[in-house]
């Protein structure tokens, strides 16, 4: 099983798309469950069109022209909230689960 740290630590995609999926509110919930860690957190295989796709979010996430718009980087936001959604399986039922739990942690990631 690779890891989120062991994506980072061998590089085994680019930083953007580690940042981008970090920023997501899918993955940080996860990471604030007790007892994961980015050691543990399972990290999903990323094909080359989601990591593209990822990396132009990401450079207009952080661009300036986005800076001041906050409707605009919610929008990204939200893309990356899905894609991680999507990688890693997630129902309807998942996200609410961690949308209403103070222990979020669930079974199928």
């Amino acid at each position: 099983m690779t890891t989120l740290a062991d994506a980072r630590e061998r590089e085994l995609t680019s930083a953007a798309v580690i940042e981008a999926l970090s920023t997501s509110r899918v993955v940080s919930t996860l990471l604030d469950c007790e007892g994961v860690t980015a050691e543990t957190l399972p990290w999903p295989e990323i094909s080359r069109q989601f990591e593209v796709q990822l990396e132009v979010l990401w450079r207009q996430y952080q661009s300036s022209a986005y800076q001041s718009d906050e409707a605009e980087r919610e929008a990204i936001r939200g893309a990356f909230d899905r894609i991680a959604a999507e990688l890693y399986g997630l129902t309807i039922d998942d996200l609410m689960l961690l949308q209403r739990s103070s222990s979020p942690c669930t079974d199928s990631i």
